[in-house]
Order: structure tokens, then sequence, then C-alpha cells
């Protein structure tokens, strides 16, 4: 079984290498897009906000691929103005899944800030595969994907404590939950949990996620009796991730898409397409238009290199993502 997605990961890491190859010499193909009025705020979800003027949003998009770097206790968070005055608090792992990410705080945003790393070994793409739903216990007639399921299950409870204690000293803070890819998918269980625990201000912006629930748990998970606020569910022109697992096998997104257009092929010109507000769950004229997709606009968001191969990357005055150990 391994034989056959390790093809799978190694057009992936080169694909990675080259986007990697091609920015770094390029700091101007980061945009600043934090006054973009392409984007239509507000179209049919009155709790998605407007990502243009949130600062947690950027932040989040930063926070999103830094996860993929790793020694997350010793880095510079103030190398770039996006993650700048975070404090690293706790490091999220668990080795037999090969998950991680962080915790901190962060007072220029004043969010408590939750970030998962993305898929980057074949442990993970594992995880990714067991594509079996189970019962999801938060809503009725709802089930979830077994495999991001138990990853997150697997280190919620160390989540929740670290919260608790980031929240007794930061009552009025947010809390931003966030990630890429697989991370995307542990960021909107993570959310979905503590709003069910009676935190408030939770807030879900993730990045290239793949679906994750049946109809009616997507639906809970839309609502806003869920407890969360999904801020952005950010998808890229053709990204393959957004499209899987697939529609006949019972998946469905959330409500909360935020829409990129423009392919990351047209290197060396691409640094960041439009953004626009989309309907719903499924959006026809939002991601879910193409039938044919594409793996490398999974590994670019807003110009911003995502996965391992962005790590060490600079952007010039908005500052560099660290290199990972």
């Amino acid at each position: 079984m391994k034989t056959m997605f390790l093809p799978l990961l190694a057009v992936i890491s080169v694909m990675a290498a080259c986007v990697m190859g091609q920015l770094a010499d390029r700091p101007e193909m980061f945009k600043d897009r934090s006054n973009d009025t392409s984007l239509i705020s507000g179209v049919g979800v009155d709790h998605l906000g407007d990502y243009s003027s949130d600062s947690a949003g950027w932040a989040s998009l930063w926070h999103s691929e830094t996860a993929y770097c790793l020694d997350f206790e010793g880095r510079n968070y103030d190398a770039n103005e996006y993650t700048k005055s975070f404090v690293f608090t706790y490091h999220i792992q668990d080795t037999s899944r090969h998950t991680e990410g962080y915790i901190g705080y962060q007072p220029d945003i004043k969010a408590i800030v939750v970030s998962f790393r993305g898929s980057e070994d074949f442990q993970n793409w594992l995880s990714d595969l067991e594509v079996i739903r189970v019962d999801y216990p938060l809503c009725e007639k709802c089930s979830v994907h077994k495999g991001f399921y138990h990853a997150e299950q697997a280190v919620y409870s160390g989540i929740l404590g670290e919260i608790k204690r980031l929240r007794g000293q930061y009552p009025s803070y947010d809390i931003v939950s966030t990630g890429h890819s697989l991370g995307a998918a542990l960021a909107t269980l993570v959310a979905l949990d503590l709003g069910n625990d009676g935190f408030n201000n939770v807030k879900l912006y993730n990045y290239g996620s793949p679906r994750l629930f049946n109809q009616a748990a997507a639906n809970y998970a839309s609502a806003s009796g869920s407890g969360i606020s999904i801020k952005a569910r950010r998808t890229h022109y053709k990204d393959i991730v957004v499209h899987s697992p697939m529609h006949s096998m019972g998946f469905v997104h959330t409500t909360g898409e935020i829409y990129e257009d423009g392919p990351s092929s047209t290197y060396p010109d691409y640094n960041g397409g439009p953004l626009k507000n989309c309907d719903g769950e499924e959006d026809p004229s939002c991601a879910d238009q193409w039938s044919f997709t594409s793996a490398s606009d999974h590994l670019l968001y807003s110009g911003l290199v995502m996965g391992e191969g962005g790590c060490g990357v600079s952007y010039g005055s908005h500052g560099s993502i660290p290199s990972a150990p």
C-alpha cells in the first residue's frame, strides 16, 4: 500500500521545492492585501466577516505556514509583521500520528492562537486517506472523517488544558484556530470542540481544507449554534485538496468559503489573486466550479508559499518565514 502513495508525495515535494525556488529571490511577489477592495463582504453568510479588514485573518495565514517550520519555541516570531508580538506557550504533538502544532497568545491582535501543521510525511497522508466516516458526537445524524477526527482527539485534551490556562490570563482575547491542508481539518475540529466546551469568541480560519463532514455535520458546523465563527475557509483556484474527499463519498464542506482566483502556474508574475466571498457550502462559482484540479494551487495562498518549502522564504518588508531546523 505504501508504494501507491509514495509517488504522490514525491510530486508534491517537487512542486513545493519549485515554488520556493521561484519565490525566494522575489519578495515583491507577496502582495499586501490588508486593504484589498476586491473582496466582496458578507455574501450569503452573515457571520463571515470582512477578511480584508480582519487583522487576525492575515495573521492566521502566516501562522498556518509557520506551523510547517517546527522549532516553535526557539524561533523569532517578530521576524514578520503578521506574527509580531506572538508568544509561544505550548507544543501540540502526537508522535504516533506525527501531528504537530502550537499554541500561544498575540497581544497585537488580542488573540490566543492555535495553529496546526499540514501534511509533510507519509504517516500524515495515511491519516488523510483514512476516509471512512465515524459518528460525530456533537450533533445528531452527524459523521466525520475518521482519520482527521482521531488525530484531533488524540491531542485535544492537552489543547483544552492550555486554552483554559490562557483564557484565565487573557479573558477578553479571541481564540483563533488555523491551519493549512491537514492542519485546516484539525483546526476546524478543535474550534468546534472548544465551542462545545463553552468558550466564546472562537474564530476559525483555514486554508486549503479537505472536506470533513456529512451534510448534517457540515450544517451544524456552519450554524451559529456550533459556538464558533467561521471567519474564512480559504480556497485557491483549482486546489486539489479542497476537492477531496469526493461528494460521491458523502463528504460536504462547511460554509465560509473565501475563494482566491487565478492559477499559481502564471509564475513569475503571480502575487496573489483577487478574493471573493462565496455563498453556501459548495458555491458553483467558486472552487467547486473546477473538475480538473492542481496540486500546485494547494501550495500557494495570497502569494505565500505553503508547506515545508516555504520555510525560510523572505517577503521583503513583510518579513520572513522561519527556516526549518
